[in-house]
């Protein structure tokens, strides 16, 4: 078991709601400077463990009607339990029950429950200012070893059941007394009366003779009764008389069905059952019917598949076309393609070209034109050459004089321009460029007739009409050259366009032939949509063929199943025919409806041949509970005359009984009320009854006395074998636990009296002295009484009950060294237990650090 959480909400005077989670470790130590704030924690957890509120918690946290809130969180293995109060108060005395709310039912909360206040408070409860205080460590000691689990001493039991076998010495030998005193009083009122023994002894002779005459009217009643039933049981005699005959009758006919059929009744009625639960006819019927739906489905799929042109195992094996999701991927990239391919079709520039190649014509004979009409001026340069450098005019007969600028002119402004540059003069770079301007353009500006030298034929012209001339040729050509690339450009665009068809077709035939599918490779988008369409519509139809086919084949394994079953219970019903020694005929179990047929008549007449063996029986049965059937059945052959005679007889015999009898009893009373009058006057029977009712008190006193002194013996044997058992252990686990920490000490005796009850307990030195625990210093007995705790603690947890140890500063009495042994003590018997260590000290927070002990501040 260990604590998870304590929140101690509200507590008496305390306030706080800081929850106190503490790790998944067997050792804690819990550290806050607010003493009575880390003290809560501890009284928290004890108040909600206990079943009783204890005294000293009651008296540190307030008085009557302070409020109590709170919940500690414990586990054990797999389970876990919250103990909680939400609205409980402070009782006005100790003893009184702990109020909770909301207490779950399981196994951790039944061990919780058997733990008591005085075992948590004086074991489990550590605190700092009791540590010390030696008897009452050495009594729970003592009693644990010699107690139950709430740590009450067998001792005190022991000594209540001698004293109350004691108390009972006394009554029971008083009620002796009284016996002989009132058998004595009984003597002496029987001596002084003569005739009261024959009073007694006429009444007991009147007794015998009446219970005679009581006999002898039993006799004739019983006759009386014996004819009755005879008469009454007449009819039941004549019907199993006419049953009987009609059972042999049906023997004889070979139709008696044997009384054993009862064992298999209820086992025929089940066959029945079955078999018409079958439903044969019914689920035959259904498989005719889906038959006939299969033929349907399958025409249809076959018509489907014929228009597509596909065959059906083709169909069913290709799963692009079964799958609606591939099928409509299919068709998207097919539209998609073919839609694209209309596009590139419907995007022809063929009459654009037609025209560019008009134009294309009109521009070379333009051309032609104008190369030409160059020719009239000139056949040795080319109008470009012209342009570019017209010829100079060489003979004086022509009208305009043309000149020349020497090659080297254009050094001036370039030899300007760089002496300018390094001289860094910006008027003289202006100079320049406006000098190499003026000498280009008076160069471009100068006409000159064209002289053809060497040349015999050669004419002037005007030189603008050589001029226009050449530019004619120069745009005739670049009309040509402009004219070509643009029908350049429209051929290469429509042959990218008919590549883009070409690619789209290969394209739409790689599909087709992934999908094997057979269709034009030219179709475009529509046809598609419409193959796909009639596609998706023969994908139903198969897969109906195809459901439909299943349901067949489902509907047929089923029929051979029930066929099956049903030859099974026919040949269980053979087999009981045979048990039976009943002929079994096939023909009646040809079908399921003639089956249960048969065996529902086969019952009907085992229930009305079970009807007259009840009216044969019921012959018999009229003598079961009857001890009188040797004197009934020769009744039963007499004639109702003879049977009325004997019983008119009866009758008169009877009448003289009762008046014998009545006589009897009138001398009887007499006698008695003879005795009455002579036991009133002598006390005898108030004698006998004082005497019998002491007699059952002394009984009861010495039963009593007889069970304390048992128990006692039982007790006494119970307790010196648990101290044996127990002690030893104990001692042990203290002795080792305390030399691991008092390094000087050599030995601890613990000596009892003769009862095995602690006197005290020596502690031997390593020097061979030897001091008793009272000498001890408040370190060393807070050591010695921590220990006897925590060893009390394990021999618990062996109990199947770990419960943890609460610790409030049990150390500090001790010194520094001891200090560390005695927490390091405490953190290996923490082992499969848990101890949450308590402290304002800030020494033990860092020892316990040191030892990588979890801390929690608070």
């Amino acid at each position: 078991m260990r604590i998870s959480n304590i929140t101690p909400k509200l507590f008496g005077r305390y306030r706080t709601d800081a929850p106190l989670d503490l790790p998944n470790s067997s050792i804690v130590v819990v550290y806050g400077n607010n003493e009575v704030g880390k003290t809560t924690y501890a009284d928290l957890a004890v108040t909600l463990l206990s079943s009783t509120y204890d005294k000293d918690i009651v008296k540190r946290y307030g008085n009557y009607q302070d409020s109590l809130k709170g919940s500690i969180e414990i586990s054990d293995s797999a389970e876990s339990l919250t103990i909680q109060f939400k609205s409980a108060t402070v009782p006005k005395n100790s003893g009184g029950p702990v109020k909770r709310e909301g207490l779950p039912t399981n196994q951790l909360w039944t061990k919780a429950q058997a733990i008591q206040s005085l075992i948590i408070r004086n074991i489990f409860r550590v605190s700092s200012h009791e540590i010390n205080n030696g008897q009452v460590a050495k009594d729970k000691f003592d009693g644990y070893g010699l107690g139950d689990r709430n740590g009450a001493s067998i001792r005190t039991v022991l000594a209540d059941y001698e004293s109350k076998a004691k108390a009972l010495d006394r009554p029971i030998s008083d009620l002796r007394s009284l016996i002989r005193g009132l058998e004595r009083q009984l003597s002496d009122a029987n001596k002084s009366t003569k005739n009261y023994e024959g009073l007694l002894t006429e009444s007991s002779n009147l007794d015998v003779e009446i219970e005679k005459t009581r006999s002898d009217e039993r006799e004739q009643r019983a006759i009386q009764s014996q004819i009755s039933f005879c008469e009454g049981a007449q009819t039941v005699v004549t019907t199993g008389e006419k049953a009987l005959r009609a059972l042999e009758e049906l023997e004889s006919k070979g139709q008696l069905i044997p009384v054993t059929f009862s064992d298999v009744h209820t086992r025929v009625g089940q066959i029945i059952d079955e078999i018409g639960e079958l439903n044969v006819q019914e689920r035959k019927h259904d498989l005719d019917e889906l038959v006939v739906k299969l033929g349907s489905k399958t025409q249809a799929a076959n018509e489907s598949l014929s228009s597509l042109s596909i065959t059906r195992d083709a169909f069913v094996t290709n799963a692009a076309l079964i799958s609606n999701e591939s099928r409509r991927l299919l068709l998207g990239r097919l539209v998609e393609t073919a839609s694209a391919r209309s596009t590139q079709m419907a995007n022809s520039k063929e009459s654009e070209i037609a025209r560019r190649q008009c134009d294309l014509d009109d521009a070379k004979s333009e051309l032609q034109t104008a190369e030409s009409e160059w020719a009239r001026f000139t056949a040795n340069v080319s109008a470009q050459q012209y342009l570019i450098n017209p010829p100079a005019i060489s003979h004086a007969g022509s009208s305009q004089i043309g000149f020349l600028l020497p090659n080297w002119s254009y050094g001036i402004p370039v030899l300007g321009l760089i002496i300018s540059l390094i001289s860094k003069q910006s008027v003289g770079i202006g100079f320049s460029f406006v000098f190499g301007i003026l000498l280009a353009f008076l160069q471009f500006s100068s006409s000159r007739s064209l002289t053809q030298s060497g040349d015999e034929t050669a004419f002037d012209h005007d030189r603008t009409l050589i001029h226009v001339a050449a530019q004619r040729v120069i745009n005739a050509e670049h009309g040509v050259n402009t004219v070509q690339q643009n029908l350049d450009s429209l051929n290469r665009d429509e042959k990218r366009r008919l590549d883009e068809i070409t690619k789209f077709s290969d394209l739409i035939e790689k599909i087709l032939q992934e999908a094997d599918l057979h269709l034009p490779i030219d179709s475009d988008a529509a046809a598609f949509a419409a193959y796909f369409e009639d596609l998706k519509t023969a994908v139903q139809n198969c897969a109906d063929e195809r459901e439909c086919a299943e349901q067949v084949e489902t509907l047929t394994e089923i029929l051979d199943r029930l066929n099956q079953s049903f030859d099974k219970l026919i040949e269980e019903i053979s087999g009981i025919y045979a048990s039976l020694e009943m002929t079994f005929n096939p023909a009646f179990f040809i079908s399921t409806n003639a089956a249960c047929t048969t065996l529902e008549n086969l019952q009907e007449d085992f229930k009305n041949q079970s009807s007259l063996r009840t009216q044969v029986n019921a012959v018999n049965e009229l003598f079961i509970g009857r001890d009188d059937e040797s004197e009934v059945r020769p009744l039963m052959r007499m004639s109702s005359v003879d049977r009325r005679e004997m019983q008119t007889n009866s009758e008169s015999r009877l009448r003289d009984i009762l008046a014998e009898r009545q006589d009897l009893e009138t001398r009887q009373r007499d006698l008695q009320i003879q005795v009455n009058e002579f036991e009133t006057m002598s006390r005898m029977s108030s004698l006998r009854s004082e005497l019998e009712s002491v007699k059952e008190q002394l009984l009861e006193s010495q039963f009593n006395r007889f069970q304390f002194v048992l128990q006692a013996k039982l007790l006494r044997k119970f307790a010196t074998q648990r101290a044996q058992d127990l002690k030893p252990e104990l001692v042990k686990n203290v002795q080792d636990m305390v030399l691991s920490v008092a390094k000087d000490w050599k030995n601890i005796e613990f000596l009892t009296d003769s009862e095995g009850k602690i006197e005290h307990i020596e502690v031997r030195k390593s020097d061979n002295s030897v001091v008793t625990d009272s000498q001890l210093s408040s370190g060393a007995q807070s050591l010695l009484y921590l220990a006897m705790r925590v060893a009390i603690m394990q021999q618990e947890a062996t109990n199947s009950l770990s419960i943890p140890l609460l610790c409030d500063d049990p150390l500090i009495y001790m010194d520094d060294t001891r200090t560390r042994l005695a927490l390091q003590m405490l953190k290996e018997a923490s082992e499969g237990h848990q101890i949450i260590y308590f402290t304002c000290k800030t020494e033990i927070r860092d020892l316990a650090e040191e030892m990588q002990i979890p801390v929690i501040d608070i």
